[in-house]
């Protein structure tokens, strides 16, 4: 299994915004979770976007010991 995609986004609640990440595999799975509620996450989505993605893709999500070396360059 390899992850295909890093998507950072932000979701509006109305009474505030906060940074959500989704990573999906290769085999259909996907996982998401919180980023940043601080602000909106505006800094955690474009730390996502380009820096962590490029080292995340094609990695396995079920390497953590792995996975933790190649996201921060």
């Amino acid at each position: 299994m390899q992850i295909t995609s890093v998507e950072a986004f932000q979701v509006d609640w109305g009474r505030g915004k906060s940074a959500w990440v989704r990573i999906r595999a290769d085999s259909g799975e996907y996982g998401l979770g919180e980023a940043s509620p601080m602000a909106g996450g505006n800094a955690s989505l474009e730390i996502i976007a380009s820096v962590f993605a490029r080292g995340l893709v094609g990695a396995d999500p079920l390497e953590h010991r792995v996975l933790q070396r190649q996201a921060v360059p």
